[in-house]
């Protein structure tokens, strides 16, 4: 379990998602990234946030499916233990 602040990112895969995603961890945050269906890119971002030494993990989910969104928050507990920041930013692909 980590003891820096947990974000997830929901649209992390590109974009200001992504952009913000990885200055949270360049100022020492461990990041959940939330992708709908841009895994490679997610991945991409991911690699950043290892980068600067943090923790990351990439989660699927469609954020408008109820089972989608409670498998994603089952995956941030299993990994991190908690939550501390939430940084809704998932476009619903509009």
């Amino acid at each position: 379990m980590s003891t820096s602040k947990i974000a997830l990112v929901t649209g992390a895969s590109r974009g200001v998602g992504a952009g913000v995603a990885q200055q949270l961890a360049q100022r020492g945050v461990d990041i959940a990234i939330n992708y709908r269906n841009k895994g490679g890119r997610a991945e991409t971002v991911a690699a950043a946030v290892r980068a600067a030494g943090r923790a990351v993990l990439t989660v699927q989910a469609d954020l408008t499916l109820p089972n989608d969104r409670a498998a994603m928050m089952d995956a941030i507990r299993e990994r991190f233990g908690r939550l501390d920041l939430l940084v809704l930013n998932a476009s619903g692909g509009l």
